[in-house]
C-alpha cells in the first residue's frame, strides 16, 4: 500500500493507532520528536530517521507552480494521469452503463420495466465487484490489476459483440453485459481515481490532479455522448450494434499496451519515492 505522509492534523486516531498523514503535519509544526516516535513504532528505528528526512524534504518543496507541470518529469506524470482518465471512460463501460435499459430491450426484454429490472441486477452486482477491487488492489498491485482487467474487458466486449451480432436474447445477454461490468468495477474504474492521487509530487498535486480530473470528466461526458452515434454507425455497417462492442475492445487492447509500456507500479512505494522517480525521466 502507498504510504501517505501528508495531512493537516493528527486527530484522535493516534490514541488507538497511527494516521500517517498526521506525521507530516507534526514535522511541519516543528514537533519532529513526536513524528520520529510514531515512525519508529510504525516502521522500526532503522527507517524512522530516513523517512523523517524524506518528509522534511517533501515539505520543503511544497511551493509548486503551474509551470512545473510542463517540466520533463512532470509531463510524463501528467501523461499517465491523463491516460488513466481517458481509459477510465473510453474502455466501454461508461457508455454501456448509460444505455443499459436500451441494450436489454434489444436483448429481448421488450418491456421497459423488465429492462430496468435487469439494469438493477447489473448495477447491484457492481457493488459486490467494487468490494473485490478493494480486496485486490493492494494484494495484486495497481499495474498488474490494470493489465489483467484491460485484457479481460477486451475479451468480454468481443464476446458481447458476438452475442448481439447473433441476436442472442434473454439471460445470456444479461450475463455477458455483467461480464463487461466486472473488469471495469474491479480495475479500470477505481484505479484511475486511486492512482491520480498517488503519482504527483506534493507541491503540485492539487494542480496536477485537477488537470487529470478535468480530462476524466471530459471523457466521462464524451463517452456516453458518442455511444448512440457509434451504435448507429455499427447498425449501418454490419446490421447490429456488435461493432460498438468491438470498437471498445480495440480501445481496451490499447489500454493494455499503454499500461504495459507506461504505467508505473505505485503499490508499496511512499509518495515521496514516487514523486522523486519522475526526476529520472
Amino acid at each position: 500500500m502507498v504510504t501517505s505522509r501528508e495531512g493537516a492534523g493528527l486527530g484522535n486516531e493516534c490514541e488507538f493507532g497511527y494516521d500517517p498523514r498526521g506525521i507530516a503535519w507534526l514535522a511541519e509544526k516543528g514537533r519532529s520528536q513526536e513524528a520520529l516516535t510514531i515512525l519508529r513504532k510504525i516502521g522500526g528505528p532503522a527507517n524512522a530517521t530516513r523517512e523523517l528526512e524524506d518528509i522534511r524534504r517533501s515539505l520543503a518543496g511544497e511551493s509548486g507552480t503551474l509551470r512545473e507541470l510542463l517540466e520533463p518529469g512532470m509531463r510524463r506524470a501528467i501523461f499517465i494521469g491523463t491516460g488513466l482518465a481517458l481509459f477510465n471512460n473510453w474502455t466501454g463501460w461508461t457508455g454501456i452503463a448509460f444505455y443499459l435499459p436500451v441494450l436489454f430491450q434489444k436483448a429481448g426484454y421488450s418491456q421497459a420495466s423488465e429492462a430496468i429490472w435487469q439494469n438493477v441486477l447489473v448495477v447491484g452486482g457492481n457493488v459486490f465487484l467494487t468490494l473485490i477491487a478493494i480486496w485486490l488492489v493492494d494484494r495484486l498491485g495497481r499495474r498488474p490489476l490494470w493489465l489483467v482487467t484491460s485484457l479481460a474487458m477486451c475479451f468480454c466486449l468481443i464476446l458481447a459483440g458476438f452475442v448481439f451480432q447473433l441476436n442472442v436474447t434473454g439471460p445470456a445477454a444479461v450475463w455477458v453485459i455483467f461480464l463487461c461490468a466486472a473488469p471495469h468495477a474491479i480495475g479500470l474504474g477505481p484505479l484511475p481515481w486511486l492512482m491520480m492521487s498517488e503519482i504527483y509530487p506534493t507541491r503540485i498535486r492539487a494542480r496536477a490532479v485537477s488537470v487529470s480530473t478535468t480530462f476524466l470528466w471530459i471523457a466521462g461526458f464524451t463517452g456516453p455522448l458518442a455511444f448512440p452515434s457509434l451504435e448507429a454507425v455499427s447498425e449501418q455497417w454490419i446490421g447490429s450494434n456488435a461493432g460498438l462492442f468491438w470498437f471498445y475492445a480495440v480501445i481496451c487492447l490499447l489500454s493494455f499496451v499503454w499500461g504495459w509500456k507506461f504505467l508505473p507500479e505505485t503499490n508499496g512505494r511512499t509518495l515521496e519515492e514516487i514523486a522523486q522517480s519522475w526526476s529520472r525521466h
